[in-house]
C-alpha cells in the first residue's frame, strides 16, 4: 500500500495523500513564482544489488511570495529512492537547515 506522511516547521503531521495534496494549491498560487534551483556537493550511494539508493545534496530552491523573496538556500537534503518497476521513487527524504545563533 502507498502512504505518505508530512512533517513541517509550519503545521501539524499530515498522514496519506489526501492529507499532503490540501496543501498543493501553494504551488498553483498566483503569488507563488518558482525561479531556479540548484543542487550541489550530490553524493549518492547504491544498494548491493543496485535497486536501492540513498542521496545528500545541498538545495538552493529560489522563489518569490508576492514579489518577496521566499528561497530555502544551502538546505540540507538527503532521502532514499526505491527501483519499482523499471522507475525510481522517493521513498524517504528529508530537508534541514543550519541553524544561526
Amino acid at each position: 500500500m502507498l502512504s505518505i506522511i508530512s512533517v513541517t516547521s509550519y503545521e501539524r503531521v499530515k498522514f496519506g495523500f489526501n492529507e499532503v495534496r490540501k496543501d498543493s494549491g501553494f504551488w498553483g498560487n498566483p503569488n507563488f513564482k518558482a525561479i531556479r534551483h540548484e543542487l550541489r556537493d550530490l553524493h549518492i550511494n547504491f544498494s548491493e544489488n543496485k535497486d536501492v539508493a540513498w542521496f545528500f545534496c545541498y538545495l538552493d530552491d529560489i522563489n518569490e511570495w508576492k514579489g518577496e523573496p521566499a528561497n530555502w538556500e544551502n538546505a540540507r537534503w538527503t532521502g532514499v529512492l526505491e527501483k519499482r518497476n523499471g522507475k525510481w521513487v522517493v521513498v524517504q527524504q528529508h530537508f534541514s537547515f543550519v541553524c544561526e545563533q
